[in-house]
């Protein structure tokens, strides 16, 4: 697939994230104010009934008409019932479910356990043929009933959820009043309270699943918003990273705080419109028996509306809500028996598992977040690197255009195919392995070829021979320029040859350290080294930035789609997760984007800085070296020369030369004529000539010169990279506070 294609498909995907991103926070926004909205709900007496959801305590009570649980045989008033084989599914084993539904009675006999009412629940689903019982696929409301039969024989697992027919059993409802003692468990109404039917003291342990289940959904939305801003931005040709914080910044923070202040609007008017409704349904029955148990309970609604706000902001949003309506109500009298109203605020039962799934989220995601940064700050320090198209590369992490050959030997040919003139290939075998949806290709062999290479550049003028840098492949990351791919069946398997290579003259580019090379130490060769990028790439710049920049960016996008999953997990397993909460990690957002950016930035300043200082320490390591050398020449030649008093002159000077970066080419110079004439003197000396003292001095004394024309090239090149960097935007809003100064060639500080 090409650079174009895969940007176009980025784009369309990076799109369609961003729409699933929309969806997955407004349904997790939803699911973290269905759990807030039971949160204020009070316990309510069936006396003081009216309309609308309702929270209750109830309890069941013996009846006559029952259904009977398919596979325990047992009396039930309401089962759930599922029947799984367990199956195949490539290497693993899954169950699949054959068989499922529920059961109930028309109407389930409960007592209000506050005033000891009888009440009618009523499952709402339809009617079975025989009208005894009621069936449904998916009952309205939510059901959490505990597990009361588990039966497995071999490959069949039968399991039931019931409440007995002839036991009592302890309920919470959240169920919506409809006249003549019917509650009805219902589906998310006007108000956004979904209805519910767990036992006793477990609706709390519902919300907070229920509230884990909206940070899934929230951390989804953080991670697919991430992601598609990405693949948007690398679909438009944009790989820059401060650009891409910057976006996800306004993206992150505004969808959390716009759909998050929505939805608080949303669910705090539901709130105020269900006491509202409560008010006006009252008002008729005021002087009744029923009218003062209900204006108890509207007090109810309203101090648990207040208690059960938590942070700032929801308790503005709750006076708001209730003190005006409440205000024109008259106090209740002393003589009606209601529960106190709960914050429901209590940590929350949630096994190990859970706990450790959440930290390992967070963990797992600090880990990606950090890989994708470094992703981001290699390719950073590549494109900060200067392109080198025609000129002879200098000493350190240098960027090379040009064409691919191999170095004084027989281009190769691929082992499958016969392919020729190749200059390096990989060959790799894998068979299809495995059964259902878990098969797949299999690894079986792999043949890397990797000789020694150079790299021809661009002629640096007209008639002019090219420069020709030598290249060791070993170690280098290498995307090849060919690919052919053949599957075929052998020995009833199917097996799947791939065959990658370089041809000889393909254009790369080539990003990798350049050191002496110990084959001819006048040269470098780029090859590898530890803690540097090595890699050969398409000769496009841009493709491989991109390409970069998108792997970076999906690597980010995941890590903060788990870091913020992670957090919003503890504080639902600590118990609450408010309003405030969401303000805080949709601050904490841009700020840890933004905490991310200045981090790139300023270890690229320091990466630079101390390119400079390091480059400075192996001139003058050099210098060291060339200064013993001349030492050790003056000694040796000085017997022989006694009659050259001008080149033992010139001999002595040399060797008590103090370095200085701003004179050394001239300085270089020197050396170069000094050690013309002491070659040419040398012929006039037999003894000399033949010294092999002398002649291995020599030689040194010729390559360091030759290394130290490196190694300043590269030292300036360090200069200037640096002080460019720290003058441009937006380094330059971090250099200065940081004290990051121009640097100017010298060997003074070292």
């Amino acid at each position: 697939m090409t650079i174009g294609v895969e940007r176009k498909v980025g784009l369309l995907l990076g799109l369609g994230l961003l729409v699933l991103a929309w969806w997955l926070v407004s349904a997790g926004l939803e699911r973290l104010g269905e759990a807030r909205q039971w949160q204020r709900l009070n316990v309510s007496a069936a006396t003081a009934l009216l309309e609308g959801p309702y929270r209750l305590q109830v309890e069941t009570r013996p009846e006559r008409s029952r259904v009977i649980a398919p596979y325990s045989g047992e009396p039930a008033l309401w089962v759930e019932y599922r029947r799984e084989r367990r199956v195949r599914d490539g290497d693993s084993r899954r169950w699949r479910t054959t068989d499922h539904g529920y059961r109930s009675v028309t109407a389930l006999p409960v007592q209000d356990a506050i005033s000891g009412q009888p009440l009618s629940l009523m499952p709402g689903v339809g009617a079975h043929p025989d009208n005894s019982v009621r069936l449904a696929d998916d009952p309205p409301g939510d059901w959490r009933i505990p597990q009361t039969y588990h039966h497995r024989a071999g490959k069949i697992r039968t399991r039931e959820w019931a409440i007995p027919a002839d036991a009592p059993m302890a309920l919470d409802l959240v169920a919506e009043y409809r006249g003549e003692d019917r509650v009805v468990p219902h589906a998310r109404d006007r108000h956004g309270i979904p209805g519910a039917v767990t036992p006793a003291g477990a609706l709390e342990q519902a919300g907070g699943e229920r509230s884990l289940q909206g940070v899934a959904l929230l951390g989804g939305g953080v991670l697919a918003v991430s992601l598609g801003a990405g693949l948007v931005l690398v679909g438009l040709g944009v790989h820059t990273f401060w650009l891409y914080a910057s976006v996800l910044m306004v993206l992150i923070s505004g969808q959390l705080l716009l759909m998050g202040a929505n939805d608080m609007r949303r669910e705090w008017q539901g709130a105020a419109e269900l006491l509202e409704r409560r008010v006006e349904a009252w008002r008729p029955l005021a002087a009744s028996p029923q009218g003062e148990a209900a204006l108890a309970d509207l007090h109810a609604l309203g101090e648990q509306i207040q208690v059960s706000a938590g942070g700032w902001l929801d308790r503005r949003m709750a006076r708001l809500a209730v003190e005006d309506t409440l205000a024109t109500l008259p106090a209740p009298s002393g003589d009606v028996e209601r529960p106190a109203p709960s914050a429901m605020a209590a940590p929350l039962n949630f096994s190990p598992w859970v706990w450790g799934l959440v930290v390992m989220a967070g963990g797992l995601g600090g880990v990606i977040l950090w890989r994708g940064l470094n992703v981001i700050r290699v390719k950073r320090l590549i494109d900060n690197l200067p392109l080198n198209r025609s000129g002879r590369v200098s000493y350190g992490l240098v960027k090379k255009v040009g064409r691919i050959e191999c170095a004084g030997e027989t281009p190769l040919s691929t082992p499958y195919t016969g392919v020729s003139d190749v200059v390096a290939y990989r060959y790799l075998v894998e068979r299809y392995k495995g059964k259902g949806k878990k098969r797949q290709w299999e690894q079986v062999s792999e043949r890397l070829a990797l000789p020694p290479a150079r790299i021809v550049g661009e002629p640096a003028g007209e008639g002019e021979t090219p420069e020709q840098t030598p290249l060791a492949l070993k170690g280098a990351e290498i995307r090849y320029r060919h690919q052919r791919r053949q599957e075929v069946l052998e020995n009833g398997e199917r097996y799947r040859h791939t065959e990658s290579w370089l041809q000889q003259g393909d254009q790369v580019l080539v990003v990798g350290h350049a050191g002496l090379n110990p084959d001819a130490p006048e040269t470098l060769r780029i090859q590898q080294e530890p803690g540097q990028p090595f890699l050969v790439s398409e000769p496009n710049e841009s493709h491989l930035y991109l390409r970069r920049g998108r792997v970076g960016f999906s690597l980010i996008a995941a890590g903060l789609g788990l870091l913020l999953g992670a957090l919003m997990g503890l504080l639902v397993l600590g118990g609450s997760l408010t309003a405030d909460d969401l303000v805080l990690l949709a601050t904490v957002t841009p700020l840890l984007l933004l905490g991310c950016a200045v981090v790139l930035h300023y270890n690229d300043l320091v990466y630079l800085r101390h390119a400079v200082t390091r480059q400075r320490q192996h001139v003058w390591t050099q210098l060291q070296a060339r200064a013993d050398l001349w030492g050790n020449l003056f000694a040796v030649a000085r017997s022989y020369l006694e009659h050259e008093a001008e080149l033992l002159a010139q001999l002595t000077a040399r060797r008590e030369a103090t370095p200085d970066m701003d004179s050394l080419p001239a300085q270089l110079d020197l050396d170069r004529h000094t050690l013309s004439r002491l070659k040419a003197r040398a012929e006039a000396y037999p003894e000399l000539r033949g010294d092999e003292v002398m002649r291995d001095l020599m030689q040194r004394m010729e390559a360091t010169e030759d290394y130290l024309a490196f190694l300043r090239d590269a030292y300036l090149a360090s200069i200037e990279r640096y002080n460019a960097r720290i003058a441009s935007f937006p380094d330059l809003l971090l250099a200065r506070p940081a004290g990051f100064r121009r640097q100017r060639p010298s060997l003074e500080t070292v």
